[in-house]
């Protein structure tokens, strides 16, 4: 289950330390009962925008009933470095969607100015193994977008991954 969250942008962290803690306890107890986790995703615009951000409401976070969604865009969008952010937070993180960025709109991947080469190799080195969704919005992009964007993750993600250390 996904969730991203609402409220005031730049809370004060002592209040997201208390929400994020209270988030993972029921968190715990709704997967212990149903066997579903949460992850809550990073947005620009939403109260958890930075790394600090991030890290005082997650603190609670186990990885398993209550991890981290990491999108790369918003990432960037909010002056966060995505690589630095999947592999600071990489143990938190069971969702990943990769969407490029040009001129603050999404763009089909590859096709934007993120350096998504970097995402891949933090990915590689702290051996992600869960889920990556290719995310496009404001982009025609190819006119078979999911056989594109399946070729893409293999050539630009899966393979070096495999071929990293």
């Amino acid at each position: 289950m996904m969730a991203c969250q609402w409220g005031p942008q730049h809370p004060d962290r002592a209040l997201l330390a208390r929400v994020g803690a209270l988030v993972a306890a029921e968190a715990r107890q709704f997967h212990d009962r149903h066997g579903v986790a949460l992850t809550v995703h990073q947005h620009r615009g939403r109260p958890l925008q930075t790394a600090d951000e991030v890290a005082a409401y997650a603190a609670r976070f186990d990885g398993v009933s209550s991890a981290l969604t990491a999108d790369t865009a918003h990432l960037a969008l909010c002056g966060v470095d995505p690589a630095r952010f999947l592999r600071d937070f990489a143990p938190l993180i069971d969702l990943v969607h990769l969407k490029d960025l040009r001129d603050g709109a999404f763009i089909w991947l590859g096709d934007g100015t993120l350096d998504l080469g970097s995402c891949f190799v933090a990915l590689a080195e702290t051996g992600y193994d869960r889920a990556l969704v290719a995310d496009v919005y404001e982009s025609p992009g190819p006119a078979d977008m999911p056989a594109a964007a399946r070729r893409w993750i293999a050539e630009r993600v899966l393979r070096p991954m495999r071929a990293a250390p």
